[in-house]
């Protein structure tokens, strides 16, 4: 079996503390089966732990990596030793973060999404563990609810015509107000997403339909229906690695705000690294306009990625459909809450051998994950447009300045959260998102808020 510190160099030698374990499977065996194999080593922890790349390979997410490593003797050697010795696996290697983020991008993307019926209301899981329902209820039903002035702002790779969210006339939908986004990645006129061949393609559509899809033709329905949407093409791969995806990302913020009047903004992004100040500064300046700001906690990571690690940012941890934190998902202090990212049903594209498009949903593809605490990021950023509804006017006459809004969402969303047994809110929040109890829970005395400053996220990991 071939040991190498890269796929593509077996000749190199392993490095003594390497970012991320790859490993290889048998053509033959079903990945799922390796997976579940390896689950049975991690603790605390449920749903996918491993990230596919191309040609067989795969990498493991870095949390329940560590947790392996110190299960098989606390070392690198006796981790590969061991995972070499699992029948179906041909190959592991490990790789730093820069290297395993290369081979993410380069991939090739396939868009096969089978066709599937509509949704049962046992694949629509997330729904019930967040109390969507119940939640929809207090509004007269999912139709009923008075979204005012609410805009979400949704920051992605775009979006596309996708009967998700409903009916399309002339490139218009009752729900997505492309013509009030923008894009700030390439040079095309507006924020529709080409569905490339690399990358993510798609990833806006697919998480955006969770946010406020709605279709009951197809049985299908996001957390806060036929909420407005404003969305916005930022980049073509949710991994925004360099300057100059971080700056767009900056533009985009600040568009939603001035410009389309968002009062929440949705990032189902990360950033590994380091932010830039170009960034920072915009989450600056809607915080203090009282903009709710819900990013991902990250994936195969360990640690909380940008924009979800500013202190002024609510970051979404992931769980699983048993209550069980998410493998893959990043953890840390900086998680405010969890919500479903693991085989979430949702809106997708099906490529066929001729190139042609066809609309799909489900939870299963061969190459645009399923998972992801992109899909818990949308469960809170929806779950932050129905507080603002139920609260309504309300809430300008409660906060004397507009942060205090910000605050008293984060208050409320984690004071009404569900703790499952041992959970542990070091890692994964305050709990998992239960919106019911979000809109029961009172508005939280406005002198009891904390003002979040700049320089705070650096002091969180």
């Amino acid at each position: 079996m071939p040991i190498a510190a890269d796929p593509t160099n077996p000749t190199s030698a392993p490095e003594s503390n390497p970012s991320f374990v790859l490993i290889q499977i048998d053509p033959a065996v079903d990945p799922k089966t390796i997976d579940a194999r390896l689950q049975a080593f991690v603790k605390g922890g449920a749903g996918t732990l491993l990230f596919p790349l191309d040609d067989g390979w795969f990498a493991i997410s870095r949390g329940p990596g560590k947790e392996m490593r110190v299960t098989q003797g606390g070392t690198n050697d006796a981790l590969v030793s061991f995972l070499a010795g699992l029948s179906g696996i041909i190959g592991v290697a490990l790789v730093p973060a820069d290297e395993l983020l290369r081979r993410y991008q380069a991939r090739e993307t396939h868009l096969h999404s089978p066709a599937a019926p509509p949704a049962t209301p046992a694949q629509l899981w997330n729904l019930t563990a967040v109390r969507a329902h119940e939640a929809w209820a207090k509004f007269g039903g999912w139709d009923k609810i008075n979204w005012g002035s609410i805009r979400v702002g949704h920051l992605d790779t775009g979006y596309t015509e996708h009967p998700a969210f409903g009916p399309w006339s002339s490139g218009r939908s009752p729900s997505l107000l492309p013509q009030e986004g923008a894009n700030f990645f390439d040079d095309s006129p507006g924020p529709a997403d080409p569905l490339p061949t690399n990358g993510t393609p798609g990833h806006g559509t697919r998480t955006c339909s969770v946010l406020s899809g709605f279709s009951a033709a197809d049985a299908f329905f996001g957390v806060a229906p036929r909420v407005p949407v404003v969305p916005y093409r930022v980049t073509d791969f949710v991994v925004i690695d360099t300057l100059w995806f971080r700056n767009r990302l900056g533009l985009a913020i600040d568009h939603a705000v001035a410009n389309a009047g968002c009062s929440v903004l949705s990032i189902s992004l990360g950033d590994p690294c380091f932010a830039t100040p170009e960034m920072g500064a915009a989450v600056d300046r809607a915080y203090e306009r009282g903009v709710i700001i819900v990013a991902a906690a990250g994936n195969y990571t360990s640690e909380v990625t940008y924009p979800g690690r500013y202190s002024r940012v609510i970051a979404a941890g992931g769980i699983a459909e048993n209550d069980e934190p998410w493998n893959g998902g990043s953890r840390g202090v900086s998680v405010a809450v969890s919500a479903p990212a693991d085989l979430i049903w949702r809106a997708d594209w099906n490529r066929a051998a001729d190139g042609s498009l066809a609309s799909v949903y489900g939870n299963q593809s061969g190459g645009s994950n399923a998972n992801g605490t992109s899909y818990a990021t949308v469960h809170v950023s929806g779950a932050a447009a129905l507080w603002r509804a139920h609260h309504g006017h309300g809430l300008d006459i409660y906060a004397a300045r507009p942060w205090q809004v910000v605050e008293a969402f984060r208050t409320a969303v984690r004071s009404s959260a569900r703790r499952p047994a041992k959970w542990n809110d070091k890692l994964f929040g305050a709990g998992i998102l239960d919106i019911e109890a979000l809109l029961d829970t009172p508005l939280p005395d406005p002198a009891s808020l904390v003002f979040q400053s700049r320089l705070a996220e650096r002091e969180r990991t």
